[in-house]
């Protein structure tokens, strides 16, 4: 693990509820840190307009809502859709990352849950300006500085909600209806599930469910463009117009954030 490639993700608490939305993003790449918090992009902690963005990165929208990075040799694809909300943080990313199946790893938070831990500050990606405005933004988020230096602000103890039915039993909404109003999803089991479970965890946002559907549609969309195609037995290896990506990253570990609630509070990780 040569951490070429990283991503952290600030989670906010969404509005009063015991759930929470990704508010900010900081990933490393090509020896670079490229962070988006509200909607201010910079690179190595320097702001960057439409003349200074680096090879690699892509900008959509004023005021920015996406934004998508590659690594130079093509072999990580990263991309993030900024949605915006009617209560607080304000807005959620929704992540999308492609990344060659011979350079994944699963350790960290969504790789394994052995290596959940909290962020220490030291490791941070995002600059202490950034992490000031997002602790603005979300005032119940646990400052890293604070729990590094003993003061007591530690990292929710909130035990997330094992599946879609507790989600929709602990928040106190019907998981017939949710079910229903996720029903488009119903043949894709992961995306069908996450739906439930953010309809539920939001206490009944009808946002979520088309955020499920767009994310849909969005991964099915990139599939199209970073799988490479397999190779024909007795062709020989894969030429390079074979597949969107060089020889050398066929095969793709993919990985889809549909914004999936996760109760509790939590410190960037």
């Amino acid at each position: 693990l040569d951490f070429s490639f990283e991503v952290q993700a600030f989670q906010c608490r969404l509005g009063a509820s015991k759930t929470a939305v990704i508010a900010g993003v900081a990933v490393k790449v090509n020896g670079r840190r490229v962070s988006m918090v509200g909607n201010k992009i910079a690179v190595d902690g320097i702001a960057v307009n439409d003349t200074s963005r680096p090879a690699g990165l892509d900008v959509v929208g004023s005021p920015v809502a996406e934004m998508s990075l590659s690594s130079e040799d093509e072999c990580v694809h990263f991309y993030t859709m900024r949605n915006s909300l009617s209560v607080s943080p304000g807005s959620m990313h929704n992540l999308n990352i492609e990344v060659a199946s011979a350079n994944a790893s699963l350790e960290g938070v969504c790789g394994s849950i052995s290596s959940r831990k909290p962020v220490q500050l030291s490791e941070a990606l995002f600059t202490s300006p950034e992490l000031a405005e997002l602790y603005n933004m979300c005032p119940e988020s646990p400052k890293v500085d604070r729990r590094l230096h003993g003061l007591g602000r530690q990292m929710s103890t909130w035990v997330p909600w094992s599946s879609p039915n507790e989600a929709c039993d602990l928040a106190n909404v019907s998981y017939v209806t949710a079910a229903e109003k996720c029903k488009a999803l119903e043949t894709t089991a992961t995306f069908y599930e996450a739906c439930i479970y953010d309809y539920c965890g939001s206490g009944g946002d009808e946002a979520f469910v088309q955020n499920a559907l767009a994310s849909r549609e969005r991964e099915v969309a990139r599939a199209r463009v970073y799988s490479p195609a397999s190779p024909v037995v007795g062709k020989g290896p894969p030429a390079e117009n074979d597949s969107a990506l060089a020889p050398a990253c066929q095969g793709l570990f993919m990985m889809v954030i549909i914004c999936r609630i996760v109760a509790g509070v939590n410190s960037h990780q």
